[in-house]
């Protein structure tokens, strides 16, 4: 399933064929729990029907809650509802996750110090022979971020 910040703003692009040409027309994308009910909308955006297969961008920013949303497009000619799809695929709107990684050096000589103890909001790591640390799928946000070792200072950012 395809996976969405909180808040991100996408564009669906959806493929309609409505015929005959020339009629005034509007398609719309939304997300919810079910058809009923819409958490996040692209409004009604309108178009002209060419009678042909035509690519119609929707606009959409995602639902600021997080969780799974089915997808659905309702299509309109005439201001009468014509069609109305569900997606194959749902959409997951998740925090974004990232990488934090560095190296610990001496202030003094700027080598690199082995076995520093590393905190970020409760999770520990140490340092490796060459300095290095790193946390994996952490939650994007401020975090207090600790150093210390014995014979030093600790440090907190």
């Amino acid at each position: 399933m395809p996976q969405f910040a909180p808040g991100e703003a996408k564009t669906a692009i959806a493929p309609i064929t409505v015929k005959p040409a020339g009629l005034s027309c509007e398609a719309e994308v939304f997300l919810g729990p079910n058809e009923a009910t819409k958490v996040a909308t692209s409004g009604r955006i309108p178009f002209v029907s060419t009678g042909l297969s035509q690519d119609v961008h929707l606009p959409i920013a995602m639902p600021a809650a997080e969780g799974t949303y089915h997808v659905y497009v309702d299509v309109y000619a005439e201001d009468y509802l014509i069609a109305a799809y569900q997606a194959i695929e749902d959409v997951v709107i998740a925090l974004p996750m990232a990488n934090l990684y560095g190296v610990v050096t001496d202030a003094i000589t700027g080598y690199p110090l082995p076995g520093v103890l590393v905190t970020l909001n409760g999770l520990e790591v140490y340092t490796n022979a060459a300095g290095n640390y790193s946390f994996e799928g952490v939650e994007t946000g401020e975090y207090l971020l600790q150093f210390s070792k014995e014979g030093y200072e600790t440090a907190v950012y």
